[in-house]
């Protein structure tokens, strides 16, 4: 999920951008526009309408499916996940019971958390999803899913924005600003 997700993206979203094997028209070929990604399709042929109609139903299954079912996941499962909230340690009680060794006495503390508790690593039912949330604060439990859409605009998308351009780059840049704002905010 977290490493593969943006490379098939970019793969997906590598089917739509055109070049013009012929920006200046100095033939009289009409059909200069290429695939960028395979140079032997022409932009004009069934064959790329049929790849774009293909990929366009890849980008909902897969680039925007995917995180939409993990960020399902999580929220069915957000209860869980943020009964943890308050800190465990704080909610420590000990029982104390003197134990005497050699002349210095030494308490002997177990630590036990009360009934109440939640724990995340003992849910059978969230230990699969553990990947998607552990890293974060359980008020937090959507994070990686906004962290999966970031990565996914970083490479996929931008991708294909007038790749090689300032227009690219501006673009790259003001949404790194967005993220590190919203990043900043959470």
């Amino acid at each position: 999920f977290y490493t593969i997700l943006p490379g098939i993206s970019t793969v997906i979203f590598g089917a739509f951008p055109c070049t013009d094997l012929d920006p200046l028209n100095e033939d009289d070929d009409k059909d200069d526009l290429y695939m960028t990604n395979d140079l032997e399709l022409s932009c004009t042929s069934e064959w790329y309408y049929f790849g774009q109609i293909w990929a366009s139903i890849m980008i909902v299954v897969y680039p925007f499916g995917m995180p939409f079912v993990a960020f399902m996941l999580l929220y069915n499962f957000r209860q869980e996940i943020q009964g943890t909230e308050t800190k465990i340690e704080s909610n420590f009680t000990s029982k104390v019971s003197p134990v005497i060794e050699k002349d210095e006495e030494i308490l002997n503390v177990e630590p036990t958390l009360p009934d109440n508790t939640i724990q995340r690593d003992k849910s059978s039912k969230i230990t699969a999803l553990k990947f998607l949330y552990a890293a974060y604060k359980p008020s937090k439990w959507y994070w990686e899913i906004i962290e999966t859409i970031r990565r996914l605009i970083m490479t996929a998308v931008l991708s294909v924005i007038k790749p090689g351009t300032s227009t690219q780059g501006v673009t790259s840049v003001l949404l790194s600003l967005l993220f590190i704002k919203l990043h900043n905010s959470g």
